[in-house]
């Protein structure tokens, strides 16, 4: 009997140390680690040097976990290390961020932050130039509830009547366009979100030509649940498809397409998937998505418990993406690390330990049924 047991005790404590199938498959290395509470959202590569920031550098927009906290742009270097502060936006909170394209005029070059003006409490957006000063007053926009910019996206041309312009979601359930007349915002035909599931845009990315059915689309992801929908030119709104959630994951945020090369996945679309609302998350995953809205594969975290909470994704070249986890870091990642299949449908690490506890306890069990017989 009291061998029995020891074995057990063996058993479970070596069980103990493994890293279950839901969260097997270990993510390159941090490249960038931000202060406690911070939240990087966006990334914004610099193309040309922008004040301090060097070309081939990072801007990372910061929120702050919980929006409690100062909003900031990091700068961050082109391998990683250690970020400075490039903007300190006070209570302007920053979520989306790029730089102006042609159809701006006078501002195309200069930096756009959308966010939340935690002061008014409404969706905000900002203009800096390259001298880090404000070039135009904070563009609110006011809409009853919960109302602030997520991602931003510039519309390809022929995109409706939006073809080269600012496209804005905002999580009051609509997106909006930045006129460039003015750089306040207008609601976008057709870019609603049905209400019935109190769903908000958060993500945005322009489906490339090659991509299924879908190609020239703006795909839209909710922040609610694992909805993605796609909106035509011409302003029609469907349901591309809905992305499973896994245990502790609470919606979907930005999402972009892979380049060709990009090991197996070139040209499909990798969305992040969060483990929590605002910050802080440790369930999350970046899933991959072919033409017809299949989860084919994901990037999740190497061991159990490490907090993983993807946001902002961007491909550096071929052979690596950027993520930005709220944990909070960029992470870098290979297309070697991606696992295939679905987190969705693999057990919760707690699961997967029950399972694997009641193979040699069902044993013990019986082993202690036979000593007293």
């Amino acid at each position: 009997m009291a061998k029995s047991l020891r074995g057990f005790l063996a058993i479970v404590g070596f069980l103990a140390t493994l890293p279950f199938a839901a969260q097997a498959t270990t993510i390159g290395f941090t490249t960038t680690t931000f202060a406690v509470g911070s939240l990087p959202e966006d990334i914004i590569p610099v193309l040309s040097t922008f004040g301090s920031a060097p070309a081939g550098s990072y801007l990372v927009t910061d929120p702050t976990q919980n929006f409690t906290g100062t909003g900031t742009v990091w700068s961050v270097p082109a391998g990683g290390g250690t970020p400075t502060s490039f903007l300190n936006l006070g209570t302007i909170q920053p979520i989306g961020g790029l730089f102006l394209p042609s159809a701006y005029g006078a501002n195309a070059g200069n930096l756009l932050l959308a966010g939340l003006d935690t002061n008014t409490g409404f969706a905000t957006t900002i203009v800096y130039n390259s001298s880090g000063l404000p070039v135009s007053p904070d563009g609110v926009v006011e809409t009853p509830g919960t109302s602030r910019f997520a991602d931003v996206a510039i519309a390809p041309a022929g995109f409706d009547s939006a073809g080269g312009d600012v496209i804005m979601a905002n999580e009051d359930g609509s997106l909006y366009v930045l006129n460039p007349a003015d750089l306040s915002a207008s609601l976008l035909a057709g870019g609603t979100l049905p209400t019935g599931n109190s769903e908000y845009p958060f993500g945005l990315a322009f489906a490339p030509g090659g991509f299924g059915s879908e190609g020239g689309d703006l795909l839209i992801t909710s922040g609610q649940d694992g909805s993605i929908y796609e909106l035509s030119p011409t302003g029609n709104l469907s349901l591309f498809t809905t992305v499973p959630l896994g245990p502790g994951q609470v919606g979907l945020r930005q999402l972009a397409f892979a380049p060709a090369g990009f090991g197996a996945y070139g040209g499909d679309l990798m969305v992040s998937v969060s483990g929590s609302t605002t910050g802080g998350g440790i369930a999350g995953s970046v899933d991959v998505l072919d033409s017809s809205g299949n989860v084919i594969a994901y990037l999740s975290e190497g061991t159990v418990g490490n907090p993983y909470d993807p946001r902002g994704i961007y491909f550096a070249g071929t052979s690596q993406v950027l993520i930005n986890n709220a944990d909070p870091g960029v992470i870098a990642a290979a297309p070697s690390q991606f696992t295939l299949g679905n987190p969705a449908s693999v057990p919760e690490p707690s699961t997967a330990l029950l399972v694997l506890l009641g193979l040699p306890l069902l044993r013990f069990a019986k082993s202690a049924k036979r000593s007293r017989s």
